[in-house]
């Protein structure tokens, strides 16, 4: 049944197909494009080819869609699938050593137990040390040639596992010759080139709808303005370098757009958001680019709802009708999410049965119609519709045979029940724009829990933001030095800036703040943040200047280094304070407050302060505040990290600087004070914008004593 009556309640599902861009150069960093094409993205769509009047929508992000064409067109080297196609006898220790740590990357129970050769394999791992077993030969050719092929048809999509090769292999089990595995890898290239050639057949013949989101899956308000996130999260402690790039947003979702539209021949008329992510201001960006709808999480609504009208009759189920909301004198539909039902789907029917997954499935969507008719009646099913939205790729590794038993009985069932019927989201539209309910406003938020938690707040997160904002401004700043006349008449400056702005736009991505923090564990965090360092770091090499030292460093170390404020509340650091040496504070309220512990050691957390100490800046000099606790101040010395062997010192009153006799001169000059207070101001030169001042305080305890805050390591303070 496709069309709608007066009787059925329209269900949509909204499949999200992403990764972020894994790739340096040529060289993939991680395989997990290539795996989830060959496992999953050509199968979700098999999966609606076989149903007719089985109807979905499919967001498929562009950075996925370039990275699969490029897997294609040969510009992209995978160590996975060199391993994999590589024959054993040639493969070198470190390719060996590589397989070992990567190719069980599997689930265990669903796939690896699946098959006893490729059980014995990883049991064998398992006793054996990685490296032990990569180099003394307790695996041989022959077991690296099977692993090969056992983690190729680990990720191999059920459909295909039904058909030759991979179904004689998968009957095999073992002893494969280097000439099956070359026919299995052959199967694999033509799964990835069929991808987007049958969602394109699928579009021709009205089954799906293509949406898209912005070109490198950003969190679009964060990307206009980072302090958007304190509306929802009132007491979060953000970046001290704000992002506020509307420009930014705005190229994520032209490009995105385009994109899709280049590779489907049709432009997509909705998007989903990155993570959902919405705020007034990036709807009025959506409506910009010739975007009809959105859709994001019932959170946002509820939210919005609870705020406007809080005694709201059936509110619960206002999330199963169209909302527009006007910006820029135009109007945008938006759906939400039932989050419950997305979220059945996602984590909690892979531990049923089919039949009662199913079963439960189709009776929380007849219970959901039997409420709306009872509450305003049977011909407001006219209007209303159930938006299931989640992963297309995530799931399905933790359901038997990869979900695939699942998904056929659920769109039979789906498809077959006479009170249902399924849609694509545009469908809906046409039908319901002209009656869709009006939204005033809403905060900004995503599908998670209606905040930016995720993606900002954490240290490592802030981190983040912050050099993704000093790379913008070290762009900006190049370009007005370079000048719209030179960037124009210079065709390989105009694309060496062309690269850099797509190196930045890579770094806006959501999944780098995904991975940072402690929300989502990850064993695969070194090589996140690594990409994330990398793509930013491209950005000054393009422009031909020094890599800051900061990203070569790993952020995680950088978080915890990095001085956090008394409290968790910390000034931006921009001051012009008096140097006075008076005991208030007044001039430096909005100064750093270092805080360390009282053995010596950095800290994140609210540990007790050995010393009141304070870094602040503007652009001409940097300033450094020393209020002792319990302390005497006479013979107070700063010795400073860089310039090396600089130290400072307070002397019955007196200021002074000297430097190692072994070190080059600098010719620092700078001033300072002491009285109740030690204050001291540095030229602005002496640290770049973004560079890490390192210094430590030595205290004056007798003749022969002092005191070294921190013991072993340096203050630290990023200077804006």
């Amino acid at each position: 049944m496709t069309d709608q009556t007066l009787s059925t309640l329209r269900v949509c599902f909204l499949w999200h197909q992403h990764q972020p861009y894994y790739r340096t150069g040529s060289h993939a960093i991680l395989p997990w494009v290539w795996l989830h094409a060959t496992k999953d993205y050509l199968e979700m769509a098999q999966h609606i080819e076989r149903v007719p009047n089985m109807r979905a929508t499919f967001n498929l992000v562009p950075s996925l869609l370039n990275q699969l064409k490029d897997y294609l067109d040969g510009k992209v080297i995978d160590p996975v699938i060199v391993c994999m196609e590589k024959p054993s006898s040639q493969l070198s220790e470190e390719e060996r050593l590589f397989m070992l740590e990567h190719f069980f990357n599997a689930h265990i129970d669903h796939v690896i137990r699946r098959s006893r050769r490729y059980s014995e394999l990883y049991d064998r791992a398992q006793i054996h040390k990685q490296k032990e077993a990569a180099t003394s030969g307790a695996f041989t050719d022959q077991d690296f040639r099977d692993l090969a092929v056992h983690y190729a048809l680990a990720w191999t999509g059920e459909f295909s596992r039904r058909n030759d090769p991979a179904r004689s292999l998968l009957l095999k089990d073992v002893d494969f010759t280097e000439e099956e595995k070359s026919q299995l890898m052959a199967q694999l290239w033509e799964i990835v080139g069929q991808v987007i050639p049958l969602h394109e057949k699928l579009i021709k013949n009205g089954q799906i709808e293509i949406t898209a989101s912005p070109f490198y899956h950003p969190i679009l308000p964060l990307l206009i303005d980072t302090n958007c996130a304190r509306v929802a999260m009132p007491d979060v402690t953000l970046p001290r370098f704000p992002f506020q790039h509307q420009d930014e947003a705005r190229v994520q979702i032209e490009t995105g757009r385009k994109y899709s539209a280049a590779t489907f021949g049709i432009a997509p008329r909705g998007m989903w958001p990155s993570e959902g992510s919405v705020s007034e201001a990036t709807l009025a960006l959506t409506i910009e680019a010739g975007y009809e709808w959105v859709a994001t999480d019932e959170a946002i609504l509820n939210r919005a709802i609870e705020s406007t009208s809080p005694a709201s009759d059936h509110r619960d189920l206002a999330k199963y009708f169209p909302w527009h909301f006007d910006a820029s004198e135009k109007t945008i539909t938006m759906f939400f999410r039932d989050h419950h039902l997305s979220d059945l789907i996602g984590f909690d029917y892979q531990n049923k049965s089919v039949t009662e997954a199913t079963n439960d499935f189709i009776w929380q969507l007849l219970d959901i119609r039997h409420r709306i008719i009872t509450a305003y009646g049977e011909e407001v099913l006219q209007q209303a519709v159930v938006n299931i939205i989640l992963d297309g790729e995530n799931c399905w590794e933790y359901y038997p045979k990869n979900g695939y038993e699942f998904l056929s009985t659920l769109y039979e069932r789906l498809t077959s029940t006479p009170e249902l019927v399924p849609s694509t989201m545009s469908a809906v539209y046409d039908a319901c724009r002209e009656t869709s309910r009006r939204l005033e406003h809403f905060t900004p938020g995503s599908w998670i829990e209606g905040t930016f938690n995720i993606w900002i707040g954490h240290p490592e997160e802030n981190t983040a933001w912050e050099a993704l904002e000093l790379a913008k401004r070290a762009l900006d700043r190049y370009m007005r030095r370079a000048g719209a006349d030179k960037i124009k008449s210079d065709t390989h400056l105009k694309e060496c800036l062309a690269r850099a702005h797509e190196e930045l736009r890579i770094s806006e991505g959501s999944d780098w703040f995904w991975w940072y923090g402690d929300d989502h564990p990850t064993d695969r965090k070194s090589e996140f943040d690594e990409l994330f360092r990398a793509h930013l770091r491209a950005v000054y090499s393009l422009l031909d200047e020094r890599v800051p030292e900061y990203l070569l460093v790993p952020i995680q170390i950088q978080a915890t280094a990095l001085a956090q404020s008394r409290n968790g509340k910390s000034g931006n650091g921009t001051i012009t304070p008096v140097l006075d040496g008076a005991s208030g504070l007044d001039g430096w309220e909005n100064a750093i407050t270092l805080q360390v512990e009282q053995r010596g050691a950095m800290t994140r957390s609210s540990g007790s302060i050995a010393d009141d100490i304070r870094v602040g800046w503007n652009d001409k000099e940097i300033f450094i505040r020393v209020l002792p606790i319990g302390r005497s101040i006479e013979g107070l010395q700063l010795e400073f990290a860089y310039p090396a062997g600089l130290k400072i010192r307070f002397a019955h009153g007196n200021f002074g600087m000297s430097q190692s006799a072994d070190q080059s001169p600098i010719g620092l000059a700078g001033r300072g004070v002491m009285r109740y207070a030690a204050e001291v101001a540095l030229p602005r030169s002496m640290v770049e914008a973004g560079g890490i001042l390192k210094f430590a305080v030595h205290f004056h305890l007798d003749k022969t004593k002092s005191l070294r805050v921190p013991a072993l390591d340096w203050l630290e303070c990023r200077i804006g």
